[in-house]
């Protein structure tokens, strides 16, 4: 998806204010505001806006340990998608 199709709404949840928009990551995963975290969106609540499954339902972001944007879990196939050997319980052999 390119990713300026997108618009996140950042706002501080203290103040329910928009300080701020992105765009989410890039077809790489990477954010496009900041090249490594502490990433600008962190703390702050997130709202779809525009262009994402998830437009319009605000989450808050928590943390990133990997380096990709806190968002890039937009861009992932949901659960169920694709290989079903992806989602097989573990009991099953």
């Amino acid at each position: 998806m390119d990713p300026h199709d997108r618009l996140f709404l950042m706002t501080d949840p203290a103040t329910h204010k928009v300080v701020s928009m992105c765009t989410g990551p890039d077809d790489h995963g990477r954010c496009p505001r900041a090249s490594e975290p502490p990433y600008d969106c962190v703390g702050l609540r997130m709202i779809p806006a525009a262009g994402s499954a998830a437009d319009g339902l605000p989450f808050t972001v928590t943390a990133t340990a990997d380096g990709r944007c806190p968002l890039a879990w937009l861009n992932d196939p949901a659960p169920g998608d694709g290989d079903l050997d992806s989602v097989r319980p573990e009991s099953a052999p």
